[in-house]
Parts: structure tokens; sequence; C-alpha cells
């Protein structure tokens, strides 16, 4: 091998050297710059008194007897059990005389006869003044928090059938109008305590689906024949205290902590070359979700007080795309 191949091959191994050296020099500068902005802006977060992390989540310390949660916890006891005899009876009927020939409602008089404990505490929870609920047990019990919060939205979904499918039916069928608004008016009130909770998931479920099912039961309810100007005050008085987009905006920044614990855990497991990508990506999902709280909360200051768009939820799903 001649001299100047030697030469040649010698700088190009420099020059490999030097890229490398180069790179790993801006690399470790970059992971400690995003780092330090990351550290930036969960000092302001924090300022804001927002949560970041599942930590900084305080749950209000009230009395129990004046604690909304304290009731639905005792009710969710047999939730799913009348939930599965209230769908069985309906499932049977059709089954035994096909879809075509409606379901008599009055054939769940025994179910809510054997389980009328479950109405009257989820009516107390509904008039609770307070709710708070801390789900650390829960997820404790769970051993996973994604299983825990799946557990509570279905426990809350199958109240809201209850409450304005099954029950208004059956009130319906027995001729009580005024009694099948109220228990829509029992589960409003429930959702704007279910809103408290955090994440996007229980606002897709709760302010959306739920609230939604409870617009389905008062449609069916006030349309079935004439409801005392006492009962249609109690419902307008209660869907003046509605307003999805503030619970839009609660649910953007709940939903922060747990999405910034999944960057955390991917920076964790995975290795130093990693740092720097994931840094800038959870900079970008915290850019993201600014951006998504500040058309918000500009949006809350442009709309009426109490207007319909604040209580109903397809004007607000525009704001999650």
């Amino acid at each position: 091998m001649s001299k100047t191949t030697v030469i040649v091959l010698a700088l190009i191994g420099i020059g490999i050297v030097g890229l490398m050296a180069a790179y790993l020099l801006h690399y470790t500068v970059d992971a400690r710059r995003s780092g330090a902005e990351l550290e930036r802006r969960y000092a302001e977060i924090r300022a804001k008194g927002e949560p970041v992390s599942a930590d900084d989540f305080h749950y209000k310390k009230v009395d129990p007897e004046k604690n909304a949660e304290t009731y639905i916890r005792r009710a969710k006891v047999e939730i799913e059990k009348i939930h599965t005899k209230l769908h069985s009876l309906e499932e049977r009927f059709h089954e035994e005389h096909g879809y075509d020939k409606d379901f008599d409602y009055k054939n769940y008089d025994s179910a809510f006869a054997t389980h009328s404990k479950i109405i009257q505490l989820l009516e107390k929870a509904a008039k609770c003044p307070e709710y708070s609920s801390d789900f650390s047990k829960a997820v404790a019990n769970a051993k996973d928090l994604h299983i825990m919060k799946v557990k509570h939205l279905e426990d809350n979904h199958f109240i809201a059938k209850i409450l304005c499918r099954y029950r208004v039916q059956h009130l319906l069928a027995k001729g009580k109008r005024d009694e099948a608004v109220q228990s829509c008016v029992t589960l409003l009130r429930l959702i704007r305590k279910f809103e408290n909770d955090p994440t996007l998931l229980n606002y897709t479920e709760i302010a959306c689906n739920c609230r939604a099912g409870a617009s389905i039961g008062l449609h069916e309810a006030l349309q079935s024949g004439q409801v005392s100007y006492a009962v249609r005050q109690e419902l307008a008085d209660e869907l003046a205290k509605h307003n999805i987009r503030k619970t839009f905006l609660q649910a953007l920044k709940s939903e922060r902590p747990f999405e910034l614990a999944a960057f955390d855990y991917l920076r964790r497991e995975g290795n130093w070359f990693s740092q720097a990508a994931i840094n800038r990506q959870t900079l970008d999902y915290l850019n993201v979700t600014e951006s998504r709280i500040a058309r918000v909360t500009a949006s809350l200051s442009n709309k009426a007080k109490n207007s319909y768009s604040n209580y109903f939820p397809i004007f607000t799903l525009g704001f999650m795309v």
C-alpha cells in the first residue's frame, strides 16, 4: 500500500471520527437544551396551578355525607347487575317476538323494585353540593390506571342508560311524564359532577355521550305529552348551569399529565440516543395542547353565557380537530 493511500485513509478515518464527535456533541447539547426547556415549561404550567403529573392532582377533602362520590360509589356496587337485568329483559322479548313489536317497559317493574335503592342513591348524589373523587385506591386495586378508568367510565355509562333510557321508557309507559323528565335532570346533575374527573376520554364519554343520551331521553319525555311548569322550570334551571366549553378546557388540562407520563416512560425505557428526540416530541405535544387550550379559552368570552352551544356536545367537537 502506497504512502499516499495510507495518508488518504488516515484522513478519511479522522474525518469520520470528527463527524461522529461533532454529532455526539450536537446531540448532547440538544438533549440538555430540550430537557432544560421542558423543565421550564413544566414550571410555567405548575405556576398556573395546573397539574403536570398525577402527583399534582389534589383532591378536595369534603364531608363524606355531602360528597356525591360517596353515594355514587355505593350505587355502583349493583349498577352492572341492574343494567344487565334490564338489557336482558328487552333482548329476550325481541328474540321471542321480533323487533317489529314494541317492548312493554312495564316489565321493568320488578327490576326497578328490586334495585330501588340504586335510584335513591343516585338522586341523593345528584343533590349533593360537593364532588371529590380520589382514584388512588381504585388504581391500586386495578393495578393499572387505564383499566381503572375504563371500568369507571363503563359504570358511569350504565348510570346514564339506566336513568335516561330504561327508566324514562319505564315511567313513560306508566304515564309518568314529570318523573321521566326529572330522571333526565338527575343525570344532568350527575354529569356536571362527573365532568370534574380527568382526561379527554372522560370528556368524550361523559360530556358528549352521556349528555347526548340525556338529550334523547328528554326529547322522548317532552314529546310524549304535557309536562308540568314546575318540572320544565327545574329542567331550564339545570341546563343553565352547563357549559361544555369549560368542561373541554378542564379535560385538556387534566389530560396533559397522563400524556406527559407516557413520554416520561419512553424516556426512562429508551437509550441515551433517544432522549433528545423524545424531549422534542414532548415539546411538540405541549405546543399543540397549549394551542388548543388558547382556542377554547378564547371561545369562552365569544359566546353568550348559557347559550345553546354551551350545552350541546357537537359544538365543541370541532375544537378537538
